[in-house]
């Protein structure tokens, strides 16, 4: 019975572990990570007070979590347990495609390992919920776009569609990746089978589709356009934006590792390609894209998230070139060095780079801060990290970046410049009154304007 269900029970193992390391390294501590952590928070809580978002953006991650909050009754958990749980779910995909293409229980487990203990994906799952969760859904897509064509079964065509959509509800990136990938697949469908490319064309139509609405609608938050900005980037029509997010060494050091590796896979997958037919349908779209994710021309500030795609892009190319050598012993030797490198630098992303921005005695004052002023009051709060944190506090409408930005919005109260008591970089106006200071802030009344 055990033997029968093996693969079923190696992969609950793999989802189990994954989720146990995620819960491990999401809880160590109480408050959500990252910068745009709050910014989910406040998203999740304006859906559920509002009905709506407060920013545009693609809305299923923020759906879900809404969904999680009706149960467990807490922002922050609702928000944690996205990556806790359902971002490992693409192993699942990952070790059923390996398998079926090596017939290696061993290379299916290593591949989803890869993709799961991988710190691309560890670093996406911290704040950039969104991003991990549509990369997840897209591994889904991948599979079922490989049944449809392999299997020749619209029910295949059908939920592969229907993931696609998913996917693009959910982040722009996973959208165009998995827009490439399909169309990447189509075009060598129709260079070596015509007869299988009408079993694709639908979902690359629905693609096309979502980037058609996404350019017309606010449905996806406008965040088509971010791909029109790279392209001008990329080719001198527009200066390189600055890179909003920097890195910790340890973040960058995992990001040189894993494009290093990225690159010095692509010419053996090439051979393999070239050798094994049966392994081009994936190998040559998948190559192709570790092209692009690995490319140093790419603008910087979109650089470091394309090499984030290294967490899905690995692990099958990986998979095919262990199964060109030949004896379990060998595999376990060529695999340990793998994941080791790659576990390694899960540790100090873990320990010493994913974590809340501010600190629960933080969070505390700034909630005192808010209980001293009128219900009214236009907070001007020019950090973007600590701004999303106010707006976790107090109605989002009325916290802005900039004082510029007061001029659009009718101003019933008084206006309060919060700035971090380690924050050197802004200075207030000697017009400016102490309104409070406490431990980790200040807030200054801003004179009424004329």
């Amino acid at each position: 019975m055990v033997k029968r269900h093996i693969n079923e029970l190696v992969m609950v193992a793999i989802y189990a572990l994954a989720v146990i390391t995620y819960y491990a390294i999401f809880t160590r501590y109480e408050l959500v990570y990252g910068i745009d952590g709050p910014y989910y928070v406040v998203q999740v809580k304006y859906l559920i007070t509002h009905g709506h978002q407060y920013y545009l953006d693609p809305p299923l991650t923020f759906y879900v979590m809404a969904l999680l909050y009706m149960v467990v009754k807490d922002f922050m958990w609702a928000v944690k347990l996205v990556p806790i749980l359902l971002v490992p779910l693409g192993i699942f995909p990952i070790y059923l495609l390996v398998l079926r293409e090596t017939h290696s229980k061993l290379l299916a487990a290593s591949a989803s390992a890869i993709y799961v203990l991988n710190p691309y994906t560890i670093r996406l799952s911290s704040d950039l919920i969104k991003n991990a969760l549509g990369l997840s859904l897209f591994l889904y897509t991948l599979y079922f776009t490989y049944l449809a064509i392999k299997e020749r079964k619209w029910v295949y065509v059908g939920v592969a569609t229907a993931l696609s959509v998913a996917v693009g509800l959910t982040h722009i990136l996973a959208l165009g990746t998995q827009l490439a990938f399909i169309a990447l697949v189509l075009t060598y469908l129709a260079l070596s089978d015509r007869s299988k490319v009408k079993y694709v064309v639908p979902i690359l139509i629905t693609n096309i589709t979502l980037v058609i609405v996404g350019t017309q609608t606010p449905l996806l938050g406008w965040d088509v356009f971010k791909g029109l900005r790279y392209v001008e980037e990329l080719s001198g029509l527009e200066e390189p934006g600055p890179v909003h997010r920097p890195q910790s060494p340890s973040i960058l050091k995992a990001l040189a590792i894993e494009r290093v590796l990225g690159i010095s896979l692509i010419p053996p997958s090439v051979i393999i390609a070239f050798k094994r037919r049966a392994t081009r349908l994936l190998l040559i779209s998948l190559i192709a894209l570790l092209i692009f994710a690995n490319n140093p021309l790419n603008p910087p500030e979109f650089e470091w998230r394309f090499l984030l795609l290294n967490s899905i892009l690995l692990p099958i190319p990986i998979a095919y070139l262990i199964n060109e050598v030949k004896g379990f012993l060998i595999r376990i030797a060529l695999l340990i060095p793998i994941v080791m490198v790659l576990i390694s630098q899960v540790v100090p992303i873990a320990l010493l780079y994913l974590r809340p921005t501010i600190t629960q005695l933080e969070l505390n004052e700034l909630r005192e801060i808010t209980q001293k002023f009128p219900n009214e009051t236009i907070y001007v709060v020019p950090n973007v990290a600590l701004k999303y944190w106010v707006e976790t506090i107090v109605n989002p409408e009325n916290v802005v970046k900039s004082p510029k930005e007061l001029s659009e919005a009718p101003i019933e109260g008084p206006c309060i410049l919060l700035l971090s008591n380690k924050d050197l970089r802004h200075k207030p106006p000697p017009m400016f009154k102490v309104a409070y200071r406490g431990t980790y802030f200040t807030a200054y009344l801003m004179p009424p304007r004329p």
